[in-house]
């Protein structure tokens, strides 16, 4: 082994060292004390009551967390710029605290008149509760207030004809009327709902506010404009731990058949996660089920580059803080399976810090790997922040990654400051840095971004072995800006304009790309959008192969190798690309390069869509344009579809046509992706995922039936998958039958 590699190989080990020191210490950087322990859910948990007096002034509201993910969206609503809503859960024993703070721009036109008990408050400013227990499978129970304090309360059948508001709850509330808001604070005693004093806490909920003057008045529902009893997913499951548990363990056992492989145990796995409170989770995986996972979604590519995907594997998404920085260091889609790993995330009032790492099976001629990432996140003052962020993969005893530091400044609440320099490290040790400066300024219907970034040509080379960066050797010039405007006529409530420009150079100064876009969206009621974007664009190519071939020249299939294997001696050509992306096959022989030096581009795109809640949104978007010479037509389109109130349905659509100079003149990629949802009951879930991609001749079929059949924790998992061709693989027919049970304890 080199000197060099030595060094790799040491720094390795103490790295490795100092993550697991710091592991084994950071619950000692993190200690609550026990009244602030809560799951890390929207809520917190309290040990002694607060004032009702709907002022939301107790210390206790601004640590919890925000709980906004509870709140109804009102698609309709027009102006909605006008108004802010902030939501805070509390809870104890046996009570439940929600605080509403509403926030109104033009707060002389707040109403408040009901004060008569159980008074229809939709024509005044309001909020409401919407409750459901696993006593009352069903009834919602349902709470009202607005400003004066007026108490409206009522038992609702799911399907909403029937309204009793001769029912009475054990709650009460309180408001106030504040300079820019008005607040509202509800007590309800959940021992009045069946739930046992003391004992974990299992419901679902929703939350609303009605703005009367910007809401509509044509009420078409029983609960109109507060909730639509008929949206799916209305009502979100909120989880009231009782006692702290900071030790959990999740097993599994999967038996199964796959094309090829005799039937019978495919895996057996084992997580445990420690979480001491609520500032610090940690979990260990041994043998993780990646097998059942549904497909990635795969989009049509009209770039140069490669695409970013989303990960679906939960041991890379859940309890872990998001990979995303400025430079993506780290990337969860290069890393196969794995043998186990261990991740980590934590808070204390001025430092955020996580973690990973994993480590691969072997495939094949593929050795195992480790993949870690860290990052350390520290508030000096609360507006100024600077980031530590490091990822590394470790193959044969070689190091490569990439480490970064970030500075982050927010001198007031709408300018931003910020920059990175990162250094990556591996096979090349020069022209391996990566820099950038940012500058945001955001109004709320203004904003004007700018960053500045230079990315050395060697510094993809080493640090995509982990993370995610699109290109290299650039130096870039990045801006955009936005004015939106109220129009409030003809149906319209606001018009839209986005301008985006983006230039880069090499960093010998050659100038390689630059694009303009240009887009205009008009806003219909606030929940239907029209929109026109002009896009134009320049490209260089680096590849272009002078002086030695000429535009149409061409070679017969039998000679392609030979031909081939003499161009991977030219300086600066790399025939793999030139061929596969300007050469399609024609009859028996190719044509060699049917590009130029440089290209121009544009692209016209006509979109429109809207959005009324779960089960009523649709997109369309139709574009025409040029690409590297050749010219196309692509579409893209989203539909979802309510079957019945447990069964949601979305389809999308991806379809780009190209057009060619010599035969075929056409070819055409399609993708589309089909995945429903149909929550059976409490117990039971069926979801379907269907993926087609035309280009790799690709059918990805996935079923899955989840049911809890033990309600402490053991769930059966029934999974059948046709098509088990992984990401940019050609479609297969093999299949895959699993019967996955997972309990925890």
């Amino acid at each position: 082994m080199t000197s060099e590699s030595n060094a790799a190989f040491s720094l390795t080990k103490l790295g490795a060292f100092l993550l697991l020191l710091l592991f084994l210490c950071l619950p000692l950087l993190c200690q609550v004390s026990d009244s602030e322990a809560e799951e890390e859910s929207p809520t917190l948990k309290i040990t002694e009551p607060i004032v009702l007096d709907g002022k939301l002034q107790e210390s206790v509201w601004e640590k919890a967390p925000d709980a906004n993910s509870y709140l109804y969206i009102h698609s309709d609503r027009a102006s909605a710029s006008e108004v802010k809503t902030s939501v805070r859960i509390l809870y104890d024993a046996s009570h439940i605290y929600i605080g509403f703070s509403c926030f109104d721009s033009n707060p002389t036109l707040i109403r408040g008149e009901m004060t008569v008990k159980d008074a229809d408050l939709r024509t005044d400013d309001s909020v409401y509760v919407l409750l459901e227990t696993l006593s009352d499978k069903s009834h919602y129970y349902f709470f009202g207030t607005n400003p004066m304090g007026a108490l409206l309360d009522a038992k609702i059948s799911k399907d909403g004809t029937e309204i009793d508001t001769a029912w009475s709850g054990s709650w009460n509330t309180a408001s106030s009327l504040e300079e820019n808001r008005w607040c509202a604070e509800l007590l309800v005693d959940l021992t009045e709902l069946g739930y046992e004093e003391g004992a974990d806490i299992n419901m679902g909920i929703s939350l609303s506010r009605v703005v009367p003057r910007l809401d509509t008045l044509l009420w078409s529902g029983p609960l109109d404009p507060i909730f639509n009893l008929e949206e799916p997913q209305l009502i979100k499951n909120m989880f009231l731990l009782a006692k702290w548990k900071a030790l959990n363990f999740n097993s599994y056992i999967l038996p199964g058949f796959t094309t090829g492989e005799k039937t019978g145990l495919k895996g057996a796995g084992l997580d445990a996660s420690y979480s001491p409170h609520k500032n610090f989770s940690s979990s260990v995986t041994i043998n993780p089920d990646f097998d059942t996972v549904e497909p990635v979604d795969e989009k049509i590519n009209l770039t140069m580059f490669e695409l970013r995907l989303t990960d679906k594997r939960p041991f890379f998404f859940k309890n872990i803080k998001s990979f995303d920085e400025n430079f993506s260091l780290f990337y969860p889609l290069r890393i196969g399976d794995i043998y186990g790993g261990l991740k980590f995330q934590g808070k204390t009032q001025t430092l955020e810090f996580s973690g990973i790492s994993t480590q691969t099976k072997k495939e094949g001629e593929i050795q195992s790997a480790n993949f870690s990432f860290l990052n350390m996140k520290s508030y000096l003052v609360k507006s100024f922040s600077v980031s530590l962020t490091a990822s590394n993969k470790v193959l044969d005893k070689q190091s490569t990654g990439a480490a970064a530091v970030s500075l982050e400044w927010k001198p007031t609440q709408t300018t931003t400051f910020a920059g990175q320099f990162s250094l990556s490290y591996g096979d090349f040790s020069e022209d391996r840095s990566a820099s950038f400066v940012r500058f945001y300024f955001d109004l709320p219907s203004f904003y004007f971004h700018l960053d500045l970034k230079r990315i050395e040509k060697n510094y993809w080379e080493n640090a995509n072995q982990v993370g995610y960066i699109v290109d290299d050797d650039r130096q870039e010039i990045e801006a955009s800006l936005g004015k939106s405007f109220s129009f409030n006529a003809l149906g319209i409530s606001t018009v839209d304009y986005e301008s985006y420009y983006d230039a880069y150079w090499s960093t010998e100064g050659a100038l390689r790309s630059w694009q303009i876009d240009q887009k205009l969206s008009i806003h219909f009621h606030s929940f239907w959008k029209l929109s026109v974007l002009q896009s134009w664009d320049y490209k260089l190519n680096p590849l272009f192969p002078e002086g030695i071939v000429e535009p149409g020249d061409r070679i017969y299939n039998e000679d392609w190798e030979d031909y081939y294997l003499s161009m991977g001696t030219l300086p600066y050509f790399d025939p793999e690309y030139v061929f596969n992306l300007f050469n399609p096959t024609t009859g028996n022989f190719y044509k060699i390069y049917s590009g130029d030096r440089e290209y121009h581009g544009h692209l016209t795109q006509l979109s429109s869509g809207y959005y009324k809640g779960r089960g009523n949104t649709f997109s369309l978007s139709i574009g025409w344009g040029e690409f590297f010479a050749h010219t196309f037509n692509c579409y893209e389109a989203f539909k979802d579809f309510v079957i019945s109130n447990k069964f949601l349905l979305g389809i999308r659509a991806n379809f780009i046509r190209y057009k060619f100079e010599m035969p075929p003149s056409y070819t055409s990629t399609r993708v589309y992706i089909l995945e429903g949802t149909y929550d059976i009951d409490s117990d039971r879930v069926f979801r379907i995922y269907f993926l087609h991609n035309s280009a790799l001749k690709k059918f990805n079929l996935y079923l899955n039936y989840q049911w809890k059949i033990i309600p402490s924790g053991g769930v059966l998992d029934l999974v059948f998958q046709r098509g088990l061709a992984g990401i940019g693989e050609e479609g297969n027919n093999d299949q895959a039958v699993y019967t996955k049970f997972t309990y925890s304890f």
